[in-house]
């Protein structure tokens, strides 16, 4: 029975490569039975067929009693394939396992900080652009309210609350704001914008006053607000600490 679980084994995991299946004359045969031959020629038992996979492998049974040496005798060259090491299903090795890991660590170690690059770069164009969108507004508000800038109400200091309106919403010609975006009656002028654009860095964009005579430098944070705005000079800034990727400090953007 060892034998015969070898034998089985062997024609069931290894495709008919070592051996030759020779089909008898139809005349030889008896029910339905195939002579097997090693590589070499030489002429091994005669067996019954159970069944035949899609490979072409063939399960065979012994017509008589085998022992380990006839199975020996008939595959020959293949006769180390009955080695349980030899029998099992090929697999990664722990050495090959560490050299892929290995080989993909290098490789995110080289892209990785090019792609944080490109996304860094990325956020200092767009902090850029949206600093060049906002103090366009704010020169464009200037023209339409005889030279006050944004932050002033009838000649007094605004809350950052309607100074965000004053973007965003019609406004009358002393910076009175409304909550419609559809100029009418005394409310002419605007809306200069959207939204208000984020910050690219910290994603606000709320804006912060800087009080006058308090420089920029000091005012950033980075967490309290996106912008920061001195409406006595009518300056906007970006509320981001440390430098870009050039060395140019955000503060002087």
């Amino acid at each position: 029975m060892q034998a015969l679980r070898y034998c089985r084994k062997f024609l069931c995991d290894y495709p008919v490569g070592c051996l030759s299946v020779l089909r008898l004359p139809n005349s030889d045969r008896i029910g339905s039975q195939d002579r097997i031959v090693d590589s070499g020629g030489k002429k091994g038992v005669v067996c019954e067929i159970l069944q035949a996979n899609l490979r072409e492998n063939v399960i065979y049974r012994a017509k008589y009693p085998l022992q380990m040496a006839d199975i020996k005798d008939v595959f020959g060259k293949c006769d180390n394939l009955f080695r349980p090491g030899k029998m099992r299903k090929k697999a990664f090795t722990l050495i090959e396992l560490i050299i892929v890991v290995t080989i993909l660590g290098v490789l995110a170690s080289m892209i990785v900080p090019t792609f944080q690059g490109h996304v860094l770069k990325a956020k200092e164009v767009a902090a850029k652009d949206n600093l060049k969108v906002m103090r366009t507004q704010i020169e464009l508000y200037r023209v339409q309210h005889n030279g006050i800038p944004p932050g002033y109400i009838n000649g007094s200091g605004a809350p950052t609350a309607l100074l965000a309106l004053q973007f965003t919403a019609t406004t009358t010609g002393t910076g009175a704001v409304s909550t419609s975006t559809i100029p009418a009656g005394a409310y002419v002028n605007g809306p200069y914008i959207g939204k208000i654009p984020e910050n690219p860095f910290n994603k606000l964009s709320t804006i912060a006053y800087v009080a006058d005579g308090t420089d920029f430098s000091a005012a950033v944070d980075g967490t309290s607000s996106g912008w920061l705005y001195k409406k006595e000079t009518a300056e906007f800034k970006i509320n981001w600490t440390g430098t870009d990727s050039e060395g140019t400090s955000f503060n002087d953007y």
